[in-house]
């Protein structure tokens, strides 16, 4: 579960809400129209974060699979199982861009502090 183990997540199926937690769950749908399946969850502060939908189409019995997203702030994935991916997968880089900038300035305020120390 991850950072995503404290929020539980919500699915409405054609805009109603249902009951759910991490896990599987089965819902029993209409086989006569196309049906709209989203999953979202929300994060301490109540934001809405990790939306995803799928339309199931008349006929279809797919497994479905909902992914989190790997970046709080990208959507995330829902579709049959086996071909969904975490959304927002360049978040990585991200990170590792914030963590440079972060030892930059970190070391730029080092380098202050040791000139105003030199220069008394």
């Amino acid at each position: 579960m991850g950072r995503y183990g404290t929020v539980t997540p919500a699915i409405f199926v054609d805009g109603v809400q249902q009951e759910f937690a991490w896990g599987t769950g089965v819902w029993q749908v209409a086989a006569d129209r196309p049906v709209t399946v989203a999953v979202m969850f929300w994060d301490e502060l109540g934001t809405r974060r990790g939306f995803a939908e799928y339309t199931v189409q008349p006929g279809e019995l797919p497994d479905l699979e909902y992914r989190a997203p790997s970046f709080v702030t990208a959507p995330g994935a829902l579709g049959p199982r086996g071909t969904v991916s975490h959304q927002g997968n360049n978040s990585y880089a991200i990170q590792i861009a914030i963590g440079i900038g972060l030892v930059v300035v970190a070391l730029v305020v080092t380098a202050i502090i040791v000139a105003a120390i030199m220069s008394n």
